[in-house]
Protein backbone atom coordinates (compact mmCIF):
# COMPACT_ATOMS: atom_id res chain seq x y z
CA UNK A 1 0.00 0.00 0.00
CA UNK A 2 2.67 2.41 0.67
CA UNK A 3 3.67 1.74 -2.81
CA UNK A 4 0.35 2.66 -4.48
CA UNK A 5 0.31 6.16 -2.47
CA UNK A 6 2.91 7.84 -4.85
CA UNK A 7 1.73 6.53 -7.91
CA UNK A 8 -1.68 7.47 -6.87
CA UNK A 9 -0.81 11.15 -5.99
CA UNK A 10 1.32 11.41 -9.02
CA UNK A 11 -1.23 10.41 -11.77
CA UNK A 12 -4.07 12.61 -10.30
CA UNK A 13 -2.67 15.73 -10.60
CA UNK A 14 -1.35 14.32 -14.44
CA UNK A 15 -5.27 13.80 -14.81
CA UNK A 16 -6.35 17.13 -13.83
CA UNK A 17 -3.73 18.86 -15.61
CA UNK A 18 -4.82 17.07 -18.92
CA UNK A 19 -8.00 17.86 -17.99
CA UNK A 20 -7.86 21.20 -17.89
CA UNK A 21 -5.60 21.12 -21.27
CA UNK A 22 -8.62 19.86 -23.02
CA UNK A 23 -11.15 22.45 -21.59
CA UNK A 24 -9.00 24.69 -22.74
CA UNK A 25 -8.15 23.30 -25.81
CA UNK A 26 -12.06 23.18 -26.36
CA UNK A 27 -12.32 26.94 -25.21
CA UNK A 28 -9.60 28.03 -27.74
CA UNK A 29 -11.80 26.20 -30.29
CA UNK A 30 -15.30 27.00 -29.48
CA UNK A 31 -14.16 30.68 -29.79
CA UNK A 32 -12.58 29.69 -32.95
CA UNK A 33 -15.95 28.68 -34.44
CA UNK A 34 -18.45 31.47 -32.81
CA UNK A 35 -15.66 34.01 -34.25
CA UNK A 36 -15.90 32.57 -37.90
CA UNK A 37 -18.80 33.64 -40.07
CA UNK A 38 -20.08 31.09 -42.81
CA UNK A 39 -22.13 32.88 -45.33
CA UNK A 40 -23.99 31.42 -48.21
CA UNK A 41 -25.46 32.47 -51.17
CA UNK A 42 -26.07 30.78 -54.94
CA UNK A 43 -24.01 31.93 -58.48
CA UNK A 44 -26.02 33.68 -60.63
CA UNK A 45 -25.60 35.41 -64.28
CA UNK A 46 -26.73 38.58 -66.53
CA UNK A 47 -29.21 36.53 -69.20
CA UNK A 48 -27.84 38.11 -72.81
CA UNK A 49 -30.81 37.68 -75.28
CA UNK A 50 -30.40 37.73 -79.04
CA UNK A 51 -33.35 39.54 -80.42
CA UNK A 52 -35.43 38.66 -83.13
CA UNK A 53 -35.24 42.45 -84.57
CA UNK A 54 -37.42 41.63 -87.60
CA UNK A 55 -40.49 38.83 -87.84
CA UNK A 56 -39.22 36.08 -89.78
CA UNK A 57 -38.65 32.66 -90.37
CA UNK A 58 -35.76 30.79 -88.03
CA UNK A 59 -34.10 29.12 -91.00
CA UNK A 60 -30.50 28.04 -89.01
CA UNK A 61 -29.78 27.17 -85.73
CA UNK A 62 -25.86 26.60 -84.98
CA UNK A 63 -25.76 25.69 -81.57
CA UNK A 64 -27.35 23.38 -79.23
CA UNK A 65 -28.27 24.64 -75.72
CA UNK A 66 -25.74 23.66 -72.80
CA UNK A 67 -22.59 24.32 -75.89
CA UNK A 68 -20.11 26.82 -75.17
CA UNK A 69 -20.41 29.79 -77.09
CA UNK A 70 -17.50 33.17 -78.07
CA UNK A 71 -19.04 36.84 -78.52
CA UNK A 72 -18.65 36.85 -82.42
CA UNK A 73 -19.91 33.54 -83.19
CA UNK A 74 -23.17 33.14 -85.33
CA UNK A 75 -25.53 31.51 -83.38
CA UNK A 76 -29.07 31.71 -85.58
CA UNK A 77 -29.53 32.96 -88.90
CA UNK A 78 -33.08 34.59 -89.45
CA UNK A 79 -34.71 34.32 -93.44
CA UNK A 80 -33.12 36.67 -95.43
CA UNK A 81 -35.23 36.06 -98.73
CA UNK A 82 -37.48 38.98 -97.41
CA UNK A 83 -35.49 41.25 -96.53
CA UNK A 84 -33.06 40.94 -99.38
CA UNK A 85 -36.10 41.33 -102.00
CA UNK A 86 -36.90 44.97 -100.38
CA UNK A 87 -33.08 45.65 -100.33
CA UNK A 88 -33.06 45.31 -103.87
CA UNK A 89 -36.04 47.81 -104.60
CA UNK A 90 -34.61 50.17 -102.47
CA UNK A 91 -31.59 50.23 -104.19
CA UNK A 92 -33.08 50.56 -107.69
CA UNK A 93 -35.61 53.13 -105.89
CA UNK A 94 -32.28 54.54 -104.62
CA UNK A 95 -31.18 54.59 -109.04
CA UNK A 96 -33.77 56.22 -110.12
CA UNK A 97 -33.90 59.31 -107.23
CA UNK A 98 -30.34 59.57 -108.21
CA UNK A 99 -31.04 59.96 -111.65
CA UNK A 100 -34.16 62.00 -111.62
CA UNK A 101 -32.24 64.73 -109.55
CA UNK A 102 -29.35 64.24 -112.25
CA UNK A 103 -31.42 65.76 -114.78
CA UNK A 104 -33.03 68.61 -112.94
CA UNK A 105 -29.81 69.37 -112.32
CA UNK A 106 -28.56 69.28 -115.63
CA UNK A 107 -31.54 71.10 -116.80
CA UNK A 108 -34.10 70.03 -119.60
CA UNK A 109 -32.70 68.61 -123.13
CA UNK A 110 -33.08 69.84 -126.43
CA UNK A 111 -35.90 67.57 -127.45
CA UNK A 112 -38.24 68.57 -124.38
CA UNK A 113 -37.71 71.87 -125.57
CA UNK A 114 -38.51 71.44 -129.29
CA UNK A 115 -41.26 69.05 -128.77
CA UNK A 116 -42.39 72.04 -126.34
CA UNK A 117 -42.04 74.40 -128.99
CA UNK A 118 -43.96 72.30 -131.67
CA UNK A 119 -47.18 71.96 -128.93
CA UNK A 120 -47.13 76.32 -128.86
CA UNK A 121 -46.88 76.36 -132.73
CA UNK A 122 -49.88 74.51 -132.67
CA UNK A 123 -51.68 75.85 -129.94
CA UNK A 124 -50.80 79.56 -131.70
CA UNK A 125 -52.63 78.14 -134.72
CA UNK A 126 -55.79 76.72 -132.74
CA UNK A 127 -56.43 80.37 -130.89
CA UNK A 128 -56.18 82.07 -134.53
CA UNK A 129 -58.33 79.81 -136.30
CA UNK A 130 -60.58 80.14 -132.83
CA UNK A 131 -60.95 84.18 -133.05
CA UNK A 132 -61.75 83.64 -137.11
CA UNK A 133 -64.59 81.02 -135.96
CA UNK A 134 -65.99 83.76 -133.60
CA UNK A 135 -65.56 86.42 -135.66
CA UNK A 136 -67.93 84.85 -138.20
CA UNK A 137 -70.18 83.41 -135.78
CA UNK A 138 -70.64 87.00 -134.32
CA UNK A 139 -71.71 88.38 -137.70
CA UNK A 140 -74.41 85.88 -138.16
CA UNK A 141 -75.53 85.93 -134.71
CA UNK A 142 -75.70 89.56 -135.64
CA UNK A 143 -77.74 88.97 -138.66
CA UNK A 144 -80.33 86.43 -136.72
CA UNK A 145 -78.69 83.74 -138.63
CA UNK A 146 -77.79 81.22 -135.50
CA UNK A 147 -78.76 81.66 -132.36
CA UNK A 148 -77.51 82.17 -128.83
CA UNK A 149 -76.03 78.70 -128.11
CA UNK A 150 -73.48 78.64 -131.44
CA UNK A 151 -72.44 82.07 -130.65
CA UNK A 152 -71.54 81.07 -126.76
CA UNK A 153 -69.88 77.87 -127.87
CA UNK A 154 -67.40 79.97 -129.89
CA UNK A 155 -66.68 81.80 -127.18
CA UNK A 156 -66.01 79.06 -125.11
CA UNK A 157 -64.06 77.56 -127.62
CA UNK A 158 -61.91 80.41 -127.83
CA UNK A 159 -61.39 80.85 -124.10
CA UNK A 160 -60.17 77.66 -123.91
CA UNK A 161 -57.34 77.80 -126.99
CA UNK A 162 -56.26 80.98 -125.13
CA UNK A 163 -55.44 78.86 -121.91
CA UNK A 164 -54.33 75.80 -123.78
CA UNK A 165 -51.89 78.35 -124.91
CA UNK A 166 -51.03 80.04 -122.18
CA UNK A 167 -50.03 76.52 -120.51
CA UNK A 168 -47.80 75.54 -123.24
CA UNK A 169 -45.81 78.41 -123.37
CA UNK A 170 -45.31 78.25 -119.21
CA UNK A 171 -44.25 74.89 -119.81
CA UNK A 172 -41.83 76.06 -122.49
CA UNK A 173 -40.42 78.54 -120.32
CA UNK A 174 -39.71 76.23 -117.91
CA UNK A 175 -37.64 74.00 -119.94
CA UNK A 176 -35.86 76.57 -121.18
CA UNK A 177 -34.99 78.29 -117.64
CA UNK A 178 -34.09 74.55 -116.28
CA UNK A 179 -35.92 72.97 -112.93
CA UNK A 180 -37.44 75.38 -110.32
CA UNK A 181 -36.08 75.34 -106.84
CA UNK A 182 -38.71 73.56 -105.03
CA UNK A 183 -38.65 70.84 -107.79
CA UNK A 184 -34.69 70.41 -106.89
CA UNK A 185 -35.41 70.21 -103.49
CA UNK A 186 -38.04 67.75 -103.64
CA UNK A 187 -36.29 65.80 -105.83
CA UNK A 188 -33.07 65.69 -102.97
CA UNK A 189 -35.97 64.99 -100.55
CA UNK A 190 -36.82 61.93 -102.22
CA UNK A 191 -33.22 60.87 -102.87
CA UNK A 192 -32.43 61.33 -99.18
CA UNK A 193 -35.57 59.12 -97.68
CA UNK A 194 -34.90 56.59 -100.35
CA UNK A 195 -30.72 56.42 -98.81
CA UNK A 196 -32.31 56.06 -95.48
CA UNK A 197 -34.87 53.24 -96.45
CA UNK A 198 -32.14 51.62 -98.00
CA UNK A 199 -29.63 51.87 -94.53
CA UNK A 200 -32.34 50.67 -92.68
CA UNK A 201 -33.03 47.36 -95.08
CA UNK A 202 -29.39 46.73 -95.16
CA UNK A 203 -29.12 46.89 -91.39
CA UNK A 204 -32.18 44.55 -91.09
CA UNK A 205 -30.38 42.33 -93.23
CA UNK A 206 -27.14 42.08 -91.30
CA UNK A 207 -29.27 41.62 -88.24
CA UNK A 208 -30.68 38.53 -89.65
CA UNK A 209 -27.57 37.04 -88.46
CA UNK A 210 -27.61 36.60 -84.71
CA UNK A 211 -23.93 36.92 -83.55
CA UNK A 212 -22.79 36.43 -79.73
CA UNK A 213 -22.33 39.36 -77.88
CA UNK A 214 -20.34 37.46 -75.24
CA UNK A 215 -18.74 34.45 -74.24
CA UNK A 216 -21.14 32.11 -72.07
CA UNK A 217 -23.06 28.89 -72.29
CA UNK A 218 -26.27 28.55 -74.36
CA UNK A 219 -29.20 28.67 -72.07
CA UNK A 220 -32.28 28.41 -73.94
CA UNK A 221 -33.43 27.93 -77.78
CA UNK A 222 -36.76 28.38 -77.19
CA UNK A 223 -37.26 28.21 -81.21
CA UNK A 224 -37.48 25.51 -83.90
CA UNK A 225 -36.26 25.96 -87.64
CA UNK A 226 -39.04 26.49 -90.05
CA UNK A 227 -40.72 28.41 -87.24
CA UNK A 228 -42.07 31.87 -88.00
CA UNK A 229 -40.14 34.52 -84.66
CA UNK A 230 -42.21 37.42 -84.00
CA UNK A 231 -40.00 40.82 -84.27
CA UNK A 232 -38.45 41.41 -80.34
CA UNK A 233 -38.74 37.73 -79.18
CA UNK A 234 -35.43 35.97 -77.89
CA UNK A 235 -34.19 33.54 -80.27
CA UNK A 236 -30.86 32.32 -78.20
CA UNK A 237 -30.28 33.03 -74.60
CA UNK A 238 -26.56 32.66 -73.12
CA UNK A 239 -25.66 32.58 -69.20
CA UNK A 240 -22.84 34.81 -69.60
CA UNK A 241 -19.85 33.19 -67.37
CA UNK A 242 -18.12 36.50 -67.65
CA UNK A 243 -21.36 38.12 -65.48
CA UNK A 244 -21.25 35.21 -62.51
CA UNK A 245 -22.37 36.97 -59.16
CA UNK A 246 -23.13 36.10 -55.74
CA UNK A 247 -25.44 37.59 -53.65
CA UNK A 248 -24.98 37.04 -49.51
CA UNK A 249 -26.58 38.34 -46.34
CA UNK A 250 -24.16 40.15 -43.46
CA UNK A 251 -25.37 40.39 -40.15
CA UNK A 252 -25.69 43.94 -39.11
CA UNK A 253 -23.40 43.66 -36.33
CA UNK A 254 -20.66 41.83 -38.72
CA UNK A 255 -20.68 44.15 -41.18
CA UNK A 256 -17.31 45.56 -40.54
CA UNK A 257 -15.58 42.35 -42.24
CA UNK A 258 -16.44 43.65 -45.08
CA UNK A 259 -15.77 46.65 -47.66
CA UNK A 260 -16.02 47.31 -51.07
CA UNK A 261 -13.12 46.38 -53.26
CA UNK A 262 -12.71 43.45 -50.92
CA UNK A 263 -11.61 39.90 -52.25
CA UNK A 264 -13.13 37.30 -50.43
CA UNK A 265 -12.67 33.50 -51.09
CA UNK A 266 -15.45 30.76 -51.60
CA UNK A 267 -16.08 27.51 -52.24
CA UNK A 268 -18.37 25.29 -53.99
CA UNK A 269 -19.37 21.55 -53.59
CA UNK A 270 -18.89 20.41 -57.00
CA UNK A 271 -15.30 21.28 -55.88
CA UNK A 272 -14.54 20.54 -52.43
CA UNK A 273 -10.59 21.34 -52.93
CA UNK A 274 -10.64 24.42 -54.84
CA UNK A 275 -10.79 27.56 -53.51
CA UNK A 276 -12.56 30.67 -55.75
CA UNK A 277 -12.29 34.40 -55.36
CA UNK A 278 -15.25 37.33 -55.68
CA UNK A 279 -15.10 41.32 -55.95
CA UNK A 280 -17.41 43.25 -53.25
CA UNK A 281 -19.07 45.23 -55.93
CA UNK A 282 -21.53 46.86 -53.49
CA UNK A 283 -22.98 46.52 -50.09
CA UNK A 284 -26.85 48.02 -49.31
CA UNK A 285 -27.03 50.96 -48.20
CA UNK A 286 -30.09 50.21 -45.82
CA UNK A 287 -30.29 46.69 -43.60
CA UNK A 288 -33.04 44.29 -44.30
CA UNK A 289 -34.79 41.74 -42.46
CA UNK A 290 -32.52 38.56 -43.56
CA UNK A 291 -35.01 36.63 -46.25
CA UNK A 292 -36.60 33.47 -45.30
CA UNK A 293 -34.52 31.26 -47.53
CA UNK A 294 -30.82 31.95 -46.40
CA UNK A 295 -31.39 31.61 -42.42
CA UNK A 296 -32.94 29.33 -40.20
CA UNK A 297 -36.13 30.05 -38.22
CA UNK A 298 -34.80 31.48 -34.77
CA UNK A 299 -32.59 33.92 -37.52
CA UNK A 300 -35.36 35.53 -39.75
CA UNK A 301 -35.34 38.79 -37.55
CA UNK A 302 -32.01 39.28 -37.78
CA UNK A 303 -31.32 42.34 -39.59
CA UNK A 304 -28.42 41.80 -42.41
CA UNK A 305 -26.97 44.19 -45.01
CA UNK A 306 -27.13 42.42 -48.81
CA UNK A 307 -23.59 42.53 -50.24
CA UNK A 308 -22.92 41.47 -53.80
CA UNK A 309 -19.65 39.89 -55.04
CA UNK A 310 -18.53 39.43 -58.61
CA UNK A 311 -16.95 36.38 -59.26
CA UNK A 312 -13.17 37.12 -60.29
CA UNK A 313 -11.25 33.51 -60.83
CA UNK A 314 -12.37 30.16 -61.30
CA UNK A 315 -15.33 31.19 -64.18
CA UNK A 316 -14.73 28.31 -66.27
CA UNK A 317 -15.41 25.86 -63.48
CA UNK A 318 -18.53 27.37 -62.08
CA UNK A 319 -21.60 27.36 -63.22
CA UNK A 320 -25.07 29.74 -62.11
CA UNK A 321 -26.97 28.00 -59.88
CA UNK A 322 -24.69 26.20 -57.47
CA UNK A 323 -24.23 26.90 -54.10
CA UNK A 324 -21.23 29.08 -52.41
CA UNK A 325 -19.90 29.27 -48.96
CA UNK A 326 -18.08 32.56 -47.49
CA UNK A 327 -16.07 31.65 -44.54
CA UNK A 328 -15.07 34.91 -43.18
Amino acid sequence: MRNLTPKLLIQKPVTQILGLIIVIATMFSCAKNNDELLLSGVLETDDHDLMAPFSAELTEIRVEEGDNVRAGDTLAVLDTIVAGAKRRSALAAVKRAEANLSNLEAGSDKEKILAAESRLQSSVATLEQAKRDLDRTEKLHAEELIGDQSLELSQLKLQTARSAKQIVSEELADLKRGARVHELLAAEAALSQSEAELSALKKQLDDAFLIANADGIVHLLPYQIGELVPAGRSVVTIHSLADLWIRIFIPEDKLNRVSLGDNLNFSVDAHPDMSFQALVTHISSSAEFTPRNVQTQDQRLNLVFAVKLVVISGTSELRAGMPADFHL
